[in-house]
């Protein structure tokens, strides 16, 4: 029996999808921040919402 082919299953399972629609301005700015971070644009977005959640909590 052949082994298994393809890509393993990931750990974290990502299947909720979400449509934005931004300014211009801001598609910019989360792009230069995906590149400085060298991150994608969905993790420099779940990083905010992070950020914004510690903030609420702060309070």
């Amino acid at each position: 029996m052949t082994p298994r082919t393809g890509r393993p299953p990931k750990k974290i399972k990502k299947d909720v999808a979400l449509g934005l629609r931004i300014k211009q301005e801001t598609a910019d700015k989360l792009q230069w921040c995906a590149d400085a971070l060298n991150e994608s644009r969905t993790q420099v977005i779940e990083r905010g919402i992070d950020l914004v959640e510690a903030e609420i909590n702060k309070k």
